[in-house]
């Protein structure tokens, strides 16, 4: 902004202001005193009053010029500060225009950027009958392992197997099998519960009987399951883990079976339906009671690939019966403190009417300390649980051929236990190390030394392994883990191997 005319025109009308005062004052005095010298006797001391007056008259008008001269100065400053704070105030506008030019365009290319991402998903989101959203998820993990010693699977090894003589030890693997795959859905509100479901797969079904098959992995079926919640109560359909042994270590070198597996942990996926409520015993504990039933599965291949035999625990018709008791305790840091027991019961049906009572109870629990540390476990005591991951996939011994209705059977006792100690240095680091026992009875193998299910027949097993898992981002995953086995025969036999597994996953 300029200073225009009217500010020139107020220093004037300022200059004139000061001026008549002075000028008025001074000729109201010369009247009077011209009309005094006229009327009055004395005319030399009138003369003199006279002269005097004009003098304090022009010491005012200097005074009165020497004031305006300074408040012309003023003003002269006051125009230049305007001026400069005009000018000041338009370079800011200028620059605050290009500033929000600038700012605008940005907007402009996030909003096509954002336009692009959203066309991009209406391209790739997954379709679904009903309005309900459903999302894709997974893992998909990279491999290597180098292993030492001879081991029953060479990507997730889990018993360590006698050396041939004839046959080196070690091999280099590397493989995308235990990749995981699946979908997560959120549905209605039904009978006032919130409803859920999920499933999913990876590649860790076999091998196609093709070129390179190897490094080709089959589709196989995870777990998968249908929840309705309401706020104290769930009911659950689906394939999962037992919930009566709800752990397993952590690990990326093992997902295709959960680590430790064959080594103490029940880990089997399978068909069950259960339901669960909780009551709070406190503000910070609850008290948690789970009851089901699941399919009896057994750990035995398939007869054939196109049609399903019944399993031993199917023939029985009847399901398997499972319950489980937990207490929760809340932590400030947010860990909870969980104790479970568990238990199971399976009636078992053979060729000729030979039955078996697979049964087993369990102990888990979870439990944080100090500050970054976790304890966590499970342990199991139980007969036949070869179908559940026990017992070294066996859950009976007999005395000769099962086709022979001579043949007796008898369930297979066994005992397991594993444990872990987490140490989270940061929430993107965490340090992991596991031990796993499995022992079958050695009463019970003994029984029938001659003929027995498996061969070679395992009377123990022990896996131990250390392991870090660091997170840079929340999407990838590196780990490096160390893995150790020993395996015993039922001839006191120790085989021994381990395995160091390079991970890499990106999670989605």
């Amino acid at each position: 902004m300029r200073i225009h005319k009217p500010h020139y025109a107020l220093s004037c009308a300022v200059s004139c202001m000061l001026l008549s005062g002075p000028l008025a004052q001074a000729q109201a005095r010369i009247s009077d005193q011209q009309h005094s010298v006229v009327t009055a006797t004395g005319l030399e001391t009138k003369v003199a009053e006279l002269h005097q007056d004009l003098l304090t008259t022009r010491e005012e008008l200097a005074q009165s010029r020497e004031e305006i001269r300074q408040l012309r100065i003023m003003l002269q400053r006051i125009e230049q500060h305007l001026a400069t704070s005009n000018q000041s105030e338009a370079t800011t506008d200028a620059q605050q225009s290009n500033d929000n030019a600038a700012h605008i365009r940005d907007l402009e290319e996030k909003q096509e950027i954002l336009q692009s991402q959203m066309e991009q998903h209406e391209q790739l989101k997954v379709a679904s009958m009903s309005k309900y959203p459903v999302k894709i998820t997974g893992l998909l993990l990279v491999n290597t392992a180098f292993n030492s010693g001879r081991v029953d699977n060479a990507d997730v090894p889990e018993l360590a197997l006698p050396r041939l003589p004839n046959q080196g030890s070690g091999a280099f693997t590397a493989t995308l099998r235990q990749s995981i795959l699946g979908l997560e859905a959120t549905g209605p509100s039904v009978w006032g519960a919130k409803s859920s479901a999920n499933i999913y797969a990876d590649f860790f079904g076999g091998f196609p009987d093709a070129d390179f098959g190897v490094a080709a992995g089959l589709v196989r079926l995870r777990t998968g399951r249908i929840r309705l919640d309401w706020p104290h109560t769930s009911l659950v359909f689906g394939q999962e883990s037992p919930f009566f042994s709800p752990l397993s270590p952590t690990s990326l070198a093992t997902l295709g079976q959960p680590a430790l597996a064959w080594a103490g942990n029940l880990w089997s996926w399978t068909p069950q339906i259960r339901a669960e409520h909780e009551f709070r015993v406190s503000g910070t504990s609850s008290l948690q009671v789970q009851a089901g039933i699941l399919d009896p599965i057994d750990s035995s291949r398939p007869a054939a690939q196109s049609f399903r035999e019944p399993s031993p625990g199917e023939q029985s018709r009847q399901p398997g019966y499972a319950s489980r008791v937990a207490w929760t305790r809340q932590t400030r840091e947010d860990r909870p403190l969980t104790l479970g027991l568990g238990g199971f019961l399976s009636p078992h049906r053979y060729s000729f009417n030979r039955r078996i009572n697979a049964w087993t109870g369990t102990a888990d629990f979870r439990i944080p300390f100090a500050h970054s540390f976790e304890l966590s476990g499970e342990a199991y005591r139980g007969n036949a649980v070869g179908g559940l991951g026990g017992g070294q996939f066996a859950s009976f011994v007999a005395s000769g051929d099962l086709a022979q209705p001579s043949t007796t059977i008898v369930g297979l006792n066994s005992v397991g236990v594993w444990g872990q100690l987490k140490y989270r240095a940061s929430s993107r680091l965490e340090f992991n190390g596991a031990v796993g026992h499995d022992n079958p009875f050695a009463s019970d193998l003994e029984r029938f030394p001659t003929n027995v299910v498996n061969n070679p027949v395992f009377a123990r097993n022990q896996t131990s392994f250390m392991n870090f898992i660091f997170t840079p981002e929340s999407s990838l995953l590196f780990s490096v883990e160390f893995r150790h086995i020993q395996s015993y025969l039922i001839s006191g036999r120790r085989s021994s191997a381990e395995q160091i597994n390079l991970a890499a996953g990106y999670s989605f």
